[in-house]
């Protein structure tokens, strides 16, 4: 079976690096990949393991102008003072800063 494309909550907050890494892996430069991959792990982090994807999500895009505002649907709530904490310090680790 093949595939072609990805869904994944991550690629809306850092799409130009995740089209870099399937351009390198369509490419079979895996060296650049892997580095690319290590690279996101923060990011992927931020908005997929300690906060719920899409709240995560939706506050880093409002931070970078994209949404205006990080409302999300029910049962979901914006993330509180603690959540955005620890959203900024994996992206802090990526090299994001959205210090406001």
């Amino acid at each position: 079976m093949g595939a072609v494309g990805l869904i994944g909550v991550t690629t809306h907050v850092v799409t130009r690096r995740f089209r870099e890494l399937i351009d390198a892996i369509n490419s079979n430069d895996l060296g650049t990949a892997r580095k690319i991959n290590f690279e996101l792990e923060p990011v992927i982090r931020a908005t997929m393991t300690r906060v719920q994807g899409a709240v995560a999500a939706k506050q880093i895009l409002k931070w970078q102008g994209v949404l205006p505002n990080s409302v999300v649907r029910l049962p979901l709530v914006e993330p509180d003072a603690a959540e955005i904490a620890i959203i900024r310090e994996d992206l802090a680790e990526a090299g994001m800063d959205f210090t406001v």
